[in-house]
């Protein structure tokens, strides 16, 4: 191939490089585009939603996560509780907002030493452990049980349920006890 062709074969490469590229820019920058459009609709929303909130200054708009810390902590929650969000966003809880009576209150609601009727029990949950493991509390249900009840935990195996022990959460710690079976 002459000198004169391998030059103009390198042009066309060349030229088809660059349009390549410039549809490959184009669709970059419709991206972009597209992207700071939703940017620009969500950051409107969220404005919108924060003026509404805001304009509530005679109510105290407050939301807390699956932890119970505060996520939300509007104007009306500043300026009838004394605290600014940005102190209690993220930081704290909604105790310090309650009256003890209400603690109290809701306390004895979720009192777990209360004995339920002997007919009609509740069940208030179930673990299983692992295949071919004791029907012991786990890790987890340390964590997660509540004081006074009373949890059912299976060892499942290939079979299914081979083995099941009641276990009573008292105190932090749990102990076995007896399954009692009733009468129908």
């Amino acid at each position: 191939m002459s000198q004169t062709a391998e030059i103009a074969m390198l042009r066309a490469e060349i030229r088809v490089a660059r349009e390549a590229a410039d549809l490959t820019a184009e669709q970059v920058i419709e991206q972009f585009e597209k992207a700071e459009e939703l940017l620009v609709r969500v950051e409107h929303a969220n404005s919108q939603r924060k003026a509404v909130l805001d304009a509530a200054t005679t109510v105290a708009i407050i939301a807390v996560d699956s932890h119970g810390r505060v996520q939300l902590f509007n104007t009306g929650a500043e300026r009838m509780l004394g605290y600014r969000a940005r102190d209690v966003v993220g930081q704290m809880t909604l105790a310090p907002f309650l009256l003890d009576t209400e603690l109290a209150a809701r306390a004895r609601e979720l009192d777990a030493t209360a004995t339920p009727p002997r007919d009609g029990l509740e069940v208030v949950g179930v673990w299983h452990s692992h295949p071919d493991c004791a029907p012991r509390p786990s890790i987890t249900d340390h964590q997660r049980a509540f004081d006074g009840y009373s949890y059912l935990i299976a060892r499942v195996g290939p079979r299914g349920v081979e083995e099941t022990r009641s276990w009573r959460r008292a105190e932090d710690s749990f102990h076995e006890q007896p399954i009692e079976e009733l009468d129908r």
